[in-house]
């Protein structure tokens, strides 16, 4: 037991305290330690995930990508179902989102990220392919996939890159 730990009182059921030993305080409250679920920690690990890749990416709604299409939701359906285009989970209460850098200035989806969205599995695994695309990779200098993936130069590099992932993690 630490040294400024007492126990609580078995009559009283007190929290625990402890002498202070910070100048002018007599007694510090400590909080009893406990294990988190490791069911928790994977969620909590997940979520701060999530919030990191809605940091990196600009996003876009379905109405974004439907741009003059008549059905909304369906078209974005129809490219998520088809692992085309990664889509993010909303937090509570918000609409799924579609990182931008996946769609050319005319909003249709690169040739590139189709391929890559494809063989990273994006229909079942979206979060773990959009990690992907965020993530800095040696393969190319230390980019993030997603900053190349508009110049045609890049394509084959980002392909490439892609088949390696897929070797290792096999």
């Amino acid at each position: 037991m630490h040294p400024f730990v007492t126990p609580s009182s078995p009559r009283t059921g007190s929290p625990r305290f402890a002498p202070a030993p910070l100048h002018g305080a007599r007694w510090l409250l400590v909080e009893p330690r406990f294990e988190v679920p490791p069911a928790l920690q994977a969620a909590r690990i997940e979520r701060a995930a999530l919030e990191h890749l809605y940091d990196v990416f600009t996003l876009y709604t379905a109405e974004t990508l439907a741009k003059g299409r008549s059905d909304v939701r369906g078209y974005a359906k129809v490219l998520r179902d088809s692992g085309t285009v990664v889509s993010l989970d909303p937090p509570a209460g918000k609409a799924r989102v579609y990182p931008s850098f996946q769609f050319d200035e005319d909003v249709e989806v690169r040739p590139v990220v189709a391929e890559v969205n494809q063989l990273l599995g994006a229909r079942t695994e979206p979060h773990a392919a959009a990690s992907w695309w965020a993530t800095p990779n040696a393969r190319l200098d230390g980019r993030a996939p997603f900053e190349l993936c508009g110049a045609d130069s890049q394509v084959e590099r980002l392909v490439d890159a892609a088949k390696a992932t897929l070797t290792i993690d096999s």
